[in-house]
């Protein structure tokens, strides 16, 4: 219910004025501790798919709400850095999260929602530092958004649109 609660007022087009006010003006702390909270969030979950559920001993509803979770904890995350001011999101390190939502595009095919709002998080963060443009050329990123764009053609509309706008400013 948490997670839901902070999906639903980080949200841009739902939340109200004063909430995007709050959320935009964040203390830099509290932004990369939601971000650091959400990154290994996403790293236990990598390290989970790992194994199989027979390994775990977990019912298949667990993986249902842990799939849940995880996709709201990359809405907030994509949410977050949408609403975050240049200021603020210019002084917080993005080392570790480019490439990580990186992986998450790769996996577009089996998870298409996620890869849309990772698509969503490259997007934002291409809009406020030009410096990942160069970090994406470098890491073949034109090549995952094409396969991702694709993927949005087959599955999901708003991944192909996100992905097409994304390839328009990585060419451009």
């Amino acid at each position: 219910v948490g997670m839901e609660r902070l999906c639903f007022l980080t949200n841009p087009l739902s939340s109200g004025d004063m909430a995007r006010i709050t959320f935009s003006n964040m203390p830099q702390e509290i932004l990369q501790k939601v971000r650091d909270t959400i990154m290994l969030f996403r790293k236990q979950s990598e390290e989970s798919d790992d194994f199989s559920i027979d390994d775990w001993d977990v019912p298949a509803v667990d993986e249902y709400y842990n799939t849940i979770l995880h996709n709201q904890a990359m809405k907030v995350m994509s949410n977050l850095i949408l609403l975050s001011n240049e200021a603020s999101f210019s002084r917080c390190p993005c080392n570790d999260l480019v490439p990580s939502l990186l992986n998450i595009m790769k996996d577009a095919a089996c998870q298409p929602q996620e890869a849309y709002h990772a698509c969503r998080c490259l997007g934002a963060i291409l809009q406020m530092k030009y410096s990942t443009r160069d970090e994406l050329l470098r890491n073949d990123a034109l090549d995952i958004f094409e396969k991702t764009q694709l993927v949005g053609k087959c599955s999901h509309l708003l991944l192909e649109e996100e992905s097409e706008r994304i390839i328009n400013s990585l060419i451009c």
